[in-house]
């Protein structure tokens, strides 16, 4: 998915404002935090305990993005499609209710395991915030983030092909 296409899933909501605007580096963090309380709050009353941790995950990796002090753009892309695929998910619940397919828990399965692997690697990124702690780990992190980022790609583009078979 386009960064255009996030922007505009993500413009219709708003930074509070507080004292001031937001560093350049939270002005993208806190459309898609916000999305993101907005679809966990439509399914609250969903009967699908999956969906349910899943999106608990979701907020639980933005969380833990929104602590990262250094490098955190090098993340927005991941939280974008990490979004969208939480929004797929509502949608088809919304559209299908308790006639979502099989093939969409095991595919929230997958996906709640790829965003706990990815949570392991925000974790050693928050304790690596020293200088010489970053240069010893930056690279094999900045690795794992791209592997975790090819896969949430492949997971996002899985959702929208069975997301288009059940229109």
């Amino acid at each position: 998915m386009s960064a255009h296409s996030h922007s505009t899933t993500m413009a219709a909501f708003s930074i509070p404002s507080g004292k001031g605007p937001l560093p350049a580096s939270r002005d993208w963090l806190g459309p898609i935090i916000m999305t993101i309380q907005v679809v966990t709050a439509s399914t609250e009353l969903v009967p699908f305990p999956y969906v349910k941790g899943v999106l608990e995950t979701v907020r639980t990796v933005l969380e833990a993005v929104e602590k990262v002090k250094k490098n955190r753009d090098t993340l927005k892309e991941l939280c974008e499609d990490i979004a969208e695929i939480a929004s797929i998910v509502q949608n088809k619940l919304s559209a299908y209710g308790n006639n979502v397919a099989e093939e969409m828990v095991c595919q929230c399965k997958e996906f709640e395991i790829v965003l706990q692997d990815v949570l392991l690697v925000l974790h050693e990124m928050q304790k690596t915030q020293s200088f010489f702690k970053e240069m010893l780990h930056s690279s094999s992190i900045m690795d794992d983030i791209m592997k975790y980022q090819e896969k949430i790609k492949k997971l996002q583009s899985n959702f929208m092909v069975d997301s288009n078979f059940m229109n």
